[in-house]
């Protein structure tokens, strides 16, 4: 199962959220991806935090995820690809 998606915000935590409420619909639709939701906001929250704190910028963020499974819910593989920026 894979999704991708983009979202775009006025700061930082306002980003944080629009990525926490995407990242929701994923997992309603593909209960699957709640295995590792956790670590993708991790990771998330780490690479927006690199980024300088503008008040007016736009931030956006481009997220995209996969995982793999057997039959009987056994992890074959995953994978996540992210980037974010301001403008």
């Amino acid at each position: 199962m894979s999704y991708s998606f983009y979202v775009k915000a006025q700061n930082k935590t306002e980003l944080k959220e629009a990525v926490r409420r995407e990242l929701d619909t994923v997992c309603e639709t593909q209960p699957m991806h709640k295995t590792e939701k956790d670590h993708v906001l991790t990771v998330v929250d780490a690479f927006i935090d690199l980024l300088s704190e503008k008040t007016d910028r736009t931030y956006g963020l481009s997220l995209n995820g996969s995982i793999g499974w057997t039959g009987d819910n056994e992890i074959t593989g995953v994978g996540m690809g992210i980037s974010v920026s301001f403008s």
